[in-house]
């Protein structure tokens, strides 16, 4: 039910932007890559990250798919957002046949991004984002067992006016783990016409109580209108705990005040 109501107020959300033409600033989003842009939604706008992604995981045999997964952004203040990420979840093992495990809601995570830096000389703009599951809101299946937060440097350099780096670092928990893993993030983006931008990114999670999980990926983003983005990206996994391959598409919209 909560699944079906989501995926009905997307499919609304995607006709909106056409009616807020009169918007000029392009917008910035997190999607489509694992790194996080430092630029924050407009003051008093509303903005929509959604995506629809599938995982495969050869050594053990399963598939993950989050449909959809849907990052909610509001500017609270010139340099400030207020973000919701929600994700609907289901779990598949492929055998003796393909079958379903688990389904639901994962926690839903609650958060801000604040802007610290501008862009100027060597200094890359830079943001902080802190971010904390809620484990009571989730389905049985994924409710976790404390508030698992997330802290992260997110940055970008511009290296000429088409091709800037956007580079990630901070420390995540999972809501199952009470040891912290640190996260890294590289992603070179390049502007290929007004419209349309390639990626490439390599980022994963370290940790000593775990083994490494590193993934590389890349992919495109198509910005339609300054208020509308489709995106589309795939990946794979460059050590044994990382998923084996991974596929993942979205669309971006936001709202006037």
């Amino acid at each position: 039910m909560l699944r079906t109501k989501l995926q009905k107020l997307l499919s609304v959300g995607c006709i909106l932007p056409f009616v807020t033409l009169g918007q000029k600033t392009e917008m910035e989003t997190d999607r489509p890559s694992e790194s996080f842009t430092p630029s924050v939604v407009l003051k008093n706008h509303f903005q929509v990250e959604a995506g629809f992604r599938k995982e495969h995981d050869k050594g053990e045999q399963t598939d993950r798919y989050f449909y959809p997964s849907a990052l909610l952004k509001y500017g609270l203040v010139k340099r400030m957002e207020f973000t919701v990420l929600i994700e609907e979840e289901a779990d598949y093992e492929l055998k003796p046949e393909k079958h379903l495990t688990k389904r639901g809601l994962e926690p839903v995570k609650v958060g801000l991004k604040y802007n610290l830096l501008d862009e100027k000389g060597i200094l890359p703009k830079t943001s902080l984002v802190v971010r904390g599951d809620i484990p009571t809101f989730a389905s049985p299946d994924f409710k976790g067992d404390f508030v698992a937060p997330l802290f992260r440097l997110v940055m970008e350099s511009s290296i000429t006016k088409k091709l800037s780096v956007i580079y990630n670092v901070g420390e995540e928990w999972e809501d199952d783990d009470v040891h912290g893993r640190f996260f890294y993030s590289f992603s070179p983006q390049l502007e290929i016409t007004g419209k349309l931008k390639v990626f490439a990114e390599a980022f994963g999670h370290v940790s000593k109580q775990q083994k490494p999980e590193n993934t590389i990926d890349a992919g495109f983003l198509y910005q339609v209108l300054p208020n509308l983005q489709f995106d589309i990206f795939a990946g794979l996994g460059t050590s044994k705990k990382a998923p084996d391959n991974f596929v993942e598409m979205g669309v971006s919209f936001r709202l006037p005040k």
